[in-house]
């Protein structure tokens, strides 16, 4: 290690021109300064790290089978941990099993307020209640909204233009992985 000739000099004068009191307070000013430069680096690296998001998680479980009823608006918050999706606005607790094995009854799903494309999962309300399913829509303006768990197809839901039934769009869950839509090509 290379010493400027500032230090060089202070060693010097602290070596031969300093009593004993001299080196001792000379010690308490760099024991004091060296626990300051310490502490302002530890508070430097506290504040680079970003906080933990906090998001709410509905309490009313989102229907991954029949429809559940939309009653309150509840939530609890939630911290997002290292491992969740940063990008979640809020989280849903699934309830059934018609989006299993990849969304089995009682997980929870990280939801954005991204735009939705055909084929991804989201949570709708369709008249009054809340579903979490996969979107298509034909070039007829028919909205399916299907399960993933193809032995509960009857809990598929669709929706014809002219229906008159109530379909609102909550936001996309996000996935690790896209679905294939049932009896559609890949990513059409």
């Amino acid at each position: 290690m290379r010493y400027s000739p500032a230090a060089l000099q202070l060693a010097r004068d602290y070596d031969q021109r300093l009593d004993s009191w001299g080196r001792e307070m000379v010690r308490a000013v760099v024991d004091v300064e060296i626990q300051r430069c310490e502490d302002e680096e530890q508070l430097r690296r506290e504040a680079a790290k970003p906080e933990p998001r906090q998001i709410p998680l509905y309490l009313e479980p989102a229907a991954a089978g029949f429809a559940s009823p939309v009653e309150g608006r509840d939530y609890t918050i939630i911290e997002l941990g290292p491992d969740d999706p940063q990008g979640a606005a809020f989280a849903v607790r699934l309830q059934g099993d018609s989006m299993a094995p990849d969304f089995p009854d009682g997980s929870v799903v990280y939801v954005s307020h991204d735009s939705l494309a055909d084929g991804d999962i989201g949570i709708f309300s369709v008249d009054d209640g809340t579903v979490c399913k996969q979107y298509h829509r034909d070039g007829f303006g028919m909205v399916y909204l299907f399960s993933l768990n193809r032995k509960l197809a009857e809990a598929d839901v669709m929706i014809p233009p002219s229906s008159g039934r109530t379909l609102v769009c909550h936001g996309r869950v996000i996935t690790r992985k896209r679905y294939k839509v049932p009896g559609v090509e890949p990513w059409q």
